[in-house]
């Protein structure tokens, strides 16, 4: 199926994210620009349709329809830097009623428990209450990057609590 694939150019262009290796031009952070994709119809699942047109018979297991891939990219584990940032926080959680949440959020790289954004045993736990699984993703960048928002080695615990999870 994939050297039927490979025969129609437009679809293993697509189907191997072509554009994002040889870009004309990335942003700041140096990323492929979504805006720039010559495929920015996400709903549209060209590749997936062409392979079950051409009999690509896909089976699940236990004759289930279809199979979810749960995935966390986690870019930032804490608010901001910014003190002017958790500020505003605060007055938003004030605003939505949220009092408790408010008074917290100014500590919470004090007490990680207080941060809404350190939820990696609670998102294990809903899965866990679901027969799930999820695989997470961490951006790991240096403190001189521009979106530099924690150091990998502040969640040696976090990680190894994931991976004892499977």
């Amino acid at each position: 199926m994939i050297e039927t694939l490979k025969h129609n150019r437009e679809l293993w262009d697509l189907f191997t994210r072509y554009e994002e290796y040889t870009p004309s031009m990335l942003d700041q952070y140096g990323r492929f620009p979504y805006y720039l994709s010559n495929n920015r119809n996400i709903l549209e699942p060209k590749v997936s349709t062409f392979l079950i047109e051409n009999d690509m018979n896909v089976e699940y297991p236990e004759n289930k329809k279809f199979a979810v891939c749960l995935t966390h990219d986690i870019d930032n584990v804490y608010y901001s830097k910014s003190v002017l940032y958790t500020m505003c926080g605060v007055v938003k959680s004030l605003i939505h009623g949220q009092a408790k949440n408010a008074c917290k959020m100014p500590f919470h790289k004090i007490n990680k428990r207080w941060n809404p954004w350190w939820n990696f045993e609670d998102i294990m736990a809903l899965e866990d209450m679901y027969g799930a699984k999820s695989s997470f993703y961490f951006l790991t960048l240096d403190e001189d990057n521009l979106d530099f928002n924690f150091d990998i080695e502040d969640l040696e615990h976090e990680i190894g609590t994931i991976a004892d999870n499977g």
